[in-house]
């Protein structure tokens, strides 16, 4: 069963006290769209996310357990979140949220294994403001290959992880 990118992050988000409503409701949508349906997961898509948080995140987790998907805790957790928007970045069309995402999420835990995306956001950015490319941040980079640059690094770093 190939589950939403975003089930990753949702399943990492006890242990990293960041649980998003939007990210339950489109792990819901997208479930129904693959065939993957049951009562909670409908219950789910019926939400609106900015009144429903409390409902959003019992519901996904009733969905997750008729499904036996297990919480995420410790490494697991932090890979998991990581892995949800590198499925993303190689997945979707806007490609700078996810690495966004990671920008921030490494700027507040300082996590290791999310710092080439930090420094992959900052070759953007500075591109953005000044007008010019910055290797110092990551080597090589070159704006017109920008979404190449994070394509590449979010595929190498999905090579690295098991789960």
């Amino acid at each position: 069963m190939k589950l939403p990118n975003c089930t990753y992050r949702l399943l990492a988000s006890k242990f990293l006290d960041n649980f998003e409503s939007r990210d339950a409701i489109l792990f819901a949508n997208q479930c129904i769209s693959k065939g993957i349906i049951n009562d909670s997961i409908i219950a789910l898509s019926s939400l609106n996310e900015k009144q429903n948080s409390y409902e959003a995140n019992k519901y996904f987790w009733e969905a997750a357990n008729e499904l036996e998907l297990k919480e995420l805790k410790n490494e697991k957790a932090k890979r998991g979140f990581i892995k949800s928007f590198a499925l993303d970045i190689v997945d979707s069309e806007d490609k700078l949220k996810p690495i966004t995402k990671l920008y921030q999420y490494c700027l507040d835990t300082g996590d290791e294994e999310a710092r080439v995306f930090y420094l992959l956001f900052w070759s953007h950015r500075s591109y953005e403001l000044n007008d010019e490319d910055k290797d110092c941040y990551y080597s090589n980079y070159n704006h017109l290959k920008a979404y190449e640059h994070f394509v590449h690094e979010a595929k190498k770093y999905l090579k690295t992880i098991t789960e």
